[in-house]
């Protein structure tokens, strides 16, 4: 005799729909809600002949066992990826002039006062890098300077500059080191960081205007994101 049997993983209530006698197994249908990356929203399962009631039991409960602990953990890298896919961005910046893919790694937060765009890396936990997109005026040579003015230890010499052509772009991609001297504005107290880095981008456009993607953290941090950082200042293009 088929027997036909609903159950629901979250209440563990199992509801007999139907019987058949054509075969000789055991068919579950289950509402699997609380996994939508692996089910639809319905599934049958076909058990092996159990002979007896209490041997259905024992089943439905190992398969509620299965659906509630151990498939969420199987899936668990598969969900991230995905949620991770969807934070994937394109965006304009620099006043619409330059479109950049965000990395699918960084979380977007508000951003600060003279901000365009905010994100951190990585998106939860303690030890974050902040990077910032924004706009502004200077000159190219005076804004890097202003910057290793920002890290103790930090001169001319020790830090790395590097220009690149991108799209009808220069890239001046900078990266310093030392004890960073973090300050939430002009007036604000500052707090020495050990062992930060930051690892910018000054975009200089055609027009001279100038486009600042900066990111700034524990060196291990940055170390992380370089590669995402720098690919994505590879693939810019200029509308």
């Amino acid at each position: 005799m088929m027997q036909y049997w609903s159950i629901r993983p979250q209440s563990y209530s199992v509801t007999k729909l139907e019987t058949s006698e054509t075969e000789a197994l055991t068919v579950f249908e289950m509402e699997t809600s609380i996994l939508p990356n692996i089910y639809p929203s319905k599934q049958t399962v076909y058990l092996q002949p159990t002979g007896v009631l209490s041997m259905n039991w024992r089943n439905l409960l190992a398969i509620a066992t299965l659906c509630v602990f151990v498939q969420p953990a199987l899936c668990q890298d598969k969900t991230e990826k995905k949620e991770a896919a969807a934070k994937a961005e394109v965006l304009e910046i620099g006043g619409g002039k330059v479109v950049i893919t965000k990395p699918e790694s960084w979380k977007t937060v508000p951003p600060g006062m003279m901000i365009d765009n905010e994100f951190r890396f990585p998106a939860e936990g303690d030890g974050a890098a902040r990077i910032t997109i924004s706009r502004a005026g200077g000159g190219v040579e005076p804004n890097i300077a202003r910057w290793i003015g920002q890290f103790e230890g930090a001169t001319k010499e020790n830090t790395k500059v590097a220009k690149k052509d991108v799209d009808k772009t220069v890239a001046h991609i900078v990266e310093i080191e030392g004890t960073f001297k973090e300050s939430k504005g002009p007036n604000a107290p500052v707090k020495k960081q050990e062992n930060y880095k930051m690892l910018s981008a000054i975009l200089e456009q055609k027009d001279g205007s100038l486009i600042f993607v900066k990111s700034t953290g524990p060196k291990d941090t940055i170390a992380k994101m370089r590669e995402d950082f720098i690919k994505m200042i590879d693939g810019l293009k200029n509308k």
